[in-house]
């Protein structure tokens, strides 16, 4: 019998050996490839000058393609280009500021998710607070559509207008209105600056753009769309009678659809919602039960380049590979850190890289330290702490395998690709038994980073042999094993401990 990993984490008892039963995180997940390899490491980008809460985090990226990256560490808003800070403003220590590009007169709209502060704007030089018509406005969230910037839970002159919805004077998001509804009828050129309502008058706490159409929730509400096309006829449609999301991050888009978090934690996909109603369909995270369970809500990115949806809850991540939906098998990951901060993100921005062309997810946590997601130091979270990774099988019975353990040892072969030398603990569950054997297993690295050959720094003293190289460093070895115990089946987890990358290629119980 050949256990490989292609699928992820199932928590329900209708998994199968391809996948990961309970317990197991820190694996990575891959289209058409079934090893089981750890999560990348977490680089520890850089640490904010004030040590604090980095509860913002935002990019502006001009038309001319230059970009400004801001950290909102507490009460201080900093420009960071990649290698020093410098202090751009202040803002309230509870405010966790948010930032939507209005690409037409090159600035940055910032709201800010607890409405302690004002809306700002950012030029990319300065920060300033933005002109909008309004007395003292503060606002959640902010979408630019239709040309038009539109600003959603407001608090205008100290006034709670949480289930208000105003759009910007088109093509002009300095001029608001809190007092003409859409469709006014002194409204003559469908240009001018409206406001809408949530329908159930509850507060706004989720809002994305999908396919031409503005989504948003509310609080013990529902789903809604905004339709029309000018101030004269937009209008607020139910979407989704008797759910709304939870939380206040937990909706976004993920390109081809907008997940959002419901009441108990159950993570929903919104097409599949439109299309075939509440129904089991449209549950994203029906394989995780457990994991979700209760969740109250979550900080969401969507990750382009790796096709990863992160979910940032408390002390872990939940990973949804979204390549892997199509095979109706588990696409999901949790990720852990033995980090102090033990993933407990206060915000989390998919961005460029600054300094490069690159793209990838940072996080900062509440002592002013900024995290890549996807980090390459091969030196562990944060630069100095191992990453456990582990996958389990679920119950494998005697009979499933071809051979009766109770009277045959078992012996297996695990096969592995070259990279770093780590040790790998495997573990065997007997039923019936309180007898759990491990098998530890030193899966040896790279020919090319650790070992010589012929006592000479290169193969036959040559940079290659016959240049050719190390071309085999990528070829499968393998190791046998044999843990002691009897059964009539086990459980069987593969674990590794290590700052190390690796690759595990199968592991195989072979019939006797």
């Amino acid at each position: 019998m050949r256990l490989l990993f292609p699928f992820g984490l199932n928590e329900n008892d209708d998994t199968t050996p391809e996948e990961a039963y309970k317990g197991s995180y820190n694996f990575e997940l891959k289209l058409n490839t079934t090893d089981f390899e750890p999560r990348s490491p977490l680089d520890l980008v850089t640490t904010a000058p004030n040590s604090g809460d980095v509860r913002g985090l935002m990019q502006f990226v001009k038309r001319d393609d230059t970009f400004t990256t801001l950290v909102q560490a507490s009460g201080d808003v900093y420009s960071w280009n990649g290698s020093s800070f410098t202090t751009v403003g202040t803002c309230a220590t509870t405010s966790k500021l948010r930032g939507t590009t209005w690409a037409l007169d090159d600035y940055m709209v910032i709201t800010d998710i607890n409405k302690a502060t004002e809306l700002k704007k950012w030029d990319g030089s300065s920060f300033t607070t933005l002109g909008t018509g309004l007395i003292n406005p503060f606002a959640k969230y902010s979408v630019v559509f239709n040309n038009r910037v539109w600003l959603f839970n407001l608090t205008e002159n100290g006034v709670d207008l949480s289930h208000m919805i105003v759009a910007s004077a088109f093509e002009n998001p300095t001029d608001f209105t809190t007092s003409l509804r859409a469709g006014d009828s002194s409204f003559l050129t469908g240009l001018e600056a409206f406001y809408l309502l949530a329908p159930d008058l509850k507060p706004i706490n989720g809002v994305a753009v999908f396919k031409n159409v503005i989504i948003f929730s509310t609080v013990e509400g529902q789903l809604y769309r905004i339709s029309g096309d000018d101030s004269s006829n937009y209008i607020v449609d139910n979407f989704y009678k008797g759910s709304s999301a939870v939380g206040t991050e937990s909706m976004a888009n993920i390109g081809n659809d907008v997940t959002f978090m419901k009441r108990g934690g159950v993570i929903e996909s919104l097409i599949a919602t439109d299309t075939f109603g509440d129904v089991g369909a449209d549950d994203l995270s029906k394989w995780i039960p457990d994991t979700v369970k209760n969740l109250t809500g979550a900080i969401t990115v969507y990750d382009q380049s790796n096709q990863k949806v992160l979910y940032f809850v408390a002390n872990k991540c939940l990973v949804l590979f979204k390549n892997l939906l199509p095979t109706q098998r588990s696409a999901w990951s949790v990720y852990r850190t033995k980090l102090s901060n033990n993933f407990n993100a206060s915000s989390a921005l998919y961005l460029r890289i600054p300094g490069t062309t690159n793209y990838t997810v940072y996080w900062g946590d509440s002592a002013g330290k900024i995290f890549d997601l996807n980090g390459t130091g091969k030196s562990g979270d944060g630069g100095t702490d191992s990453i456990f990774s582990v996958r389990k099988t679920y119950y494998l019975k005697n009979e499933q395998i071809g051979v009766d353990f109770r009277h045959t040892p078992l012996l297996g072969r695990i096969s592995y690709i070259r990279r770093d030398e780590v040790e790998a603990v495997l573990t065997f569950e007997w039923g019936d038994s309180y007898h759990n054997p491990t098998c530890a297993i030193t899966l040896k690295g790279s020919p090319n980073n650790s070992e010589n050959y012929y006592s000479g720094t290169n193969y036959y003293a040559g940079a290659n042999y016959y240049n050719e190289g190390f071309t085999f460093a990528n070829r499968i070895s393998s190791r046998g094993f044999s843990p002691t115990g009897r059964g009539p089946g086990f459980y069987f987890s593969v674990e590794v401990d290590s700052t190390k990358d690796f690759n595990i290629f199968e592991v195989e119980i072979p019939k006797v």
